[in-house]
This record gives C-alpha cells, sequence and structure tokens, in this order.
C-alpha cells in the first residue's frame, strides 16, 4: 500500500543553493514531494532565497558575515537572537496553526533560526527528528577540531573546557557565545525534546554517545543521490581530481606533497576556501606543476569535471562525516581515495571502490594514486563497484524507505494514529 500523503516540515536556516547541507535538503524536498507528500519549509529570510509559499513566516536575516557594519547595541541584538530566537518561535508558532505538518526534520537550525522552534512544536505534540550533519551538539565548533588537530577536549559535554583555549575561531568572545548559548539551550532542556537524532554515519552515531549521548537518541541514515541524475561514466580524459573546500582540515597540502613525487600524474583542485592563496603557493615552491587550480565550480561543469576523471581525491585530516563527495564520485562510477579517518571508512572499502590511507600520509597517498592511476583496468572494476555501492547503500528510494519508517513510528508515538501502511 502506498505511504498515506504526510505533511513534512523542514527547517533549515538557508533556502537557497550554498553547500551539501542545502544540497541535501532541496534533493529530500524534491524526493518526498516525487512521492506525494506535502514539504513545508521554514528558514530565514535572505536575498537569495528560492520561492517559497511559507516565506512570510521566515524571521528576520541575521548576517553574521558583516559585523564590522554593526555598532554595539545591534551585535547585542544580534547576539540574544543567534542564543533563542523569540521572533523565530513566534513565527514557527504561526506556521503550525496555518499547516498543521504531521511531523517536524531540522537540517540546521543553529543560530539564525536556533531551537527556540522546538517550544511550539512540542506544545502541539508535533514529533521533531534532526539530522546531525556536524558535531554542533558535542562540540563548540562544530567540528572537534582545533588549530588544525582532532580536538575531543569537551567530553561528556564539558564545555567551559573551550574556553581558555578560544576553539572558536580563536576568538574568545565567540567561544563565550557559543557557551553561554549551550547553558541557555542545557537549561531550557531544548534538545532533549527532540524525539530522534540522525547522524548520517555510525561514526558520527558513536562519537555522540562516546561524549556522553544516550545510545536510544540515534538512528543513522546515510546521505543519498539521486541515481536518475547522475549518469555513470567508466572511462576518463587522464587526470584525477579533488572537489571541494580548501581549508586546512582538509588534507590538501598534504595531497600537493604527495603529487610532487609523480609528476606523470595530472591533478586539479576545484574548490575555494580560506587556504586557497598558501595552497597555490605551496604547488609552485614545492614545484608540482601537476597540480592545477581550477577555482569553484558547479551545475555542469562540475559534473563533467566529476564524469571524465580518472578517480577522486579525499585526504581529510578531520571526522568527516557522511561524505557527499565519496557519493557524488561513486554515483558517477569514480573510485575514490580517501583518508581512512571519521565516516570515510564505512563508504571507502579498501580495495573494492577506491583506497584508504593513512590521514597526513603524503608518502603512502602518493603511492595509492600512482598505483591506481597507472592500472586502467583496475580504475575501471573499482568505478564500476562504486556505482554498486551508491545503487545499494545511498540510493534515494533506500533513504526514504528509512525515513518514513521512522516519521510513521513516530507520529504513532505521538498521536496513536498511523503515517502509512
Amino acid at each position: 500500500m502506498k505511504d498515506r500523503p504526510l505533511k513534512i516540515l523542514m527547517a533549515h536556516k538557508l533556502y537557497h543553493p550554498f553547500g551539501g547541507p542545502e544540497s541535501y535538503m532541496f534533493a529530500w524536498k524534491k524526493l518526498f514531494e516525487s512521492k506525494g507528500h506535502k514539504v513545508i519549509i521554514f528558514s530565514m529570510q535572505h536575498p537569495d532565497n528560492l520561492p517559497s509559499p511559507q516565506s512570510k513566516y521566515f524571521p528576520e536575516c541575521l548576517d553574521l558575515s558583516s559585523d564590522k557594519k554593526y555598532g554595539p547595541l545591534t551585535k547585542m541584538r544580534i547576539a540574544a537572537k543567534l542564543v533563542y530566537n523569540f521572533e523565530a518561535r513566534r513565527k514557527m508558532a504561526r506556521l503550525i496553526r496555518d499547516e498543521k505538518p504531521d511531523i517536524a526534520h531540522f537540517q540546521n537550525i543553529y543560530h539564525q533560526i536556533s531551537p527556540s522552534i522546538i517550544t511550539p512544536l512540542y506544545r502541539n505534540r508535533i514529533p521533531i527528528v534532526m539530522k546531525l550533519a556536524d558535531y554542533k551538539l558535542i562540540c563548540l565548533s562544530y567540528r572537534l577540531l582545533r588549530n588544525g588537530r582532532i580536538c575531543e577536549r569537551c567530553i561528556s559535554q564539558q564545555f567551559w573546557r573551550a574556553l581558555p583555549v578560544h576553539c572558536v575561531k580563536n576568538s574568545s568572545a565567540k567561544t563565550t557565545l557559543n557557551y553561554a548559548e549551550h547553558l541557555v539551550h542545557r537549561t531550557l532542556r531544548l534538545y532533549e525534546k527532540i524525539d530522534l537524532l540522525i547522524p548520517p554515519s555510525n561514526f558520527s552515531r558513536l562519537e555522540h554517545i562516546k561524549m556522553g549521548m544516550p545510545a536510544e537518541r540515534f538512528v543513522t541514515i546515510e546521505n543519498f543521490a539521486d541515481l536518475e541524475e547522475r549518469e555513470p561514466n567508466y572511462e576518463h580524459k587522464g587526470y584525477i581530481v579533488y572537489f571541494g573546500r580548501l581549508s586546512e582540515e582538509k588534507g590538501i597540502l598534504t595531497l600537493i606533497k604527495a603529487m610532487k613525487e609523480y609528476p606523470q600524474v595530472l591533478l586539479k583542485i576545484a574548490g575555494s576556501g580560506p587556504e586557497e592563496d598558501m595552497l597555490r603557493s605551496a604547488a609552485i615552491e614545492l614545484g608540482a606543476k601537476n597540480v592545477e587550480f581550477i577555482g569553484f565550480k558547479t551545475g555542469n561543469e562540475l559534473v563533467q569535471l566529476i564524469r571524465n576523471c580518472a578517480f577522486t581525491v579525499i585526504p581529510s585530516e578531520w571526522y568527516e562525516n557522511c561524505s557527499n563527495t565519496v557519493i557524488e564520485s561513486f554515483a558517477y562510477g569514480k573510485p575514490v581515495i580517501g583518508a581512512e579517518i571519521g565516516g570515510i571508512p564505512e563508504q571507502v572499502i579498501h580495495g573494492k571502490n577506491g583506497y584508504l590511507h593513512p590521514p597526513g600520509d603524503e608518502q603512502k597517498l602518493g603511492e595509492l594514486i600512482n598505483s591506481l592511476y597507472c592500472n586502467e583496468e583496475l580504475i575501471r572494476k573499482m568505478g564500476m563497484e562504486a556505482r554498486r555501492t551508491v545503487e545499494t547503500k545511498y540510493s534515494g528510494e533506500r533513504h526514504y524507505r528509512r525515513l518514513m519508517e521512522v516519521y510513521r513510528r513516530l507520529i504513532a508515538e505521538k498521536t496513536g494514529a498511523t503515517a502509512g501502511n
């Protein structure tokens, strides 16, 4: 029997293409609407937003990137809203009254929207699930990373340990604000009112449990790719690719150092970020003439870049969760050489759909790149296995079924009703 159509409220602070979380949101929306469900959006106002019937409910835009224009009183007002946004809470209450959603699905509500919106949902007995795309609930800086290195200083949620080391962007003020936010949310027990937390990797689930959160609050559901829009290509045009953010934790400097030993292999780096100038200079200083920076790519340009490469490389040195870069690569039939860290080993099976290397080990990384690049038969074989992996583990249909199981169960627990067959 076909699932009864639901009204599903998706809360995410941005409603325009920006990065991985937004890509997931729009793909998720398309998937569930294709199954006949109504998706209700709650976001903040922004000039780049796509049209939405619910835009009148969106709270004001809080632009954190231009605080140099703000006076002291405005800064204090924004800081207060980042901790607890009363406007978002009021508008969420109106949206609930008018739309009467069956369930709420949070993608990223931190800061601009804030967990203030949990209160009206909880009072109306609307079940709530939240995807854990990062480590915000167990780390003030979201990434379990400090000064480019893995950091688990705040184990068991002892967040006061972050204050003396200024772990949030090396700023005492920002670290203090995030700590104050944590204290308010913990006092109000807001996140405890969320019915289920959905990490996209078992690594993330276990990391949250290790840091003191109850195991029964989690269910792992991996990310997905729309396979109908991604045709694999098992041939290539003689280059390999890194695509993503150019930042310290991504391990790109290690990759460049590895590449200089194998000048016959062409690496194309697609992306932008805070480390771009340093990485370009490093490639020149190291004499890595086979490393080409091609800038930020999106849309068809990015698709063709991936489809025509031999394989992709993800040399991360932080706890990657469920890498969309891996899934995208697999969908186009491309093997992945990835660091053995975070959730990557759950995706890349060494010797089958790619290779794993110790994070930060430029010598081993270089050896694996050269070995695979010189083996055309293995590139094709691993690429076909990569496509099979995404078809079985990361398909939209599997993602849909697993989420619907969660939605049905929570709605039944809250209301005694059923949400499908």
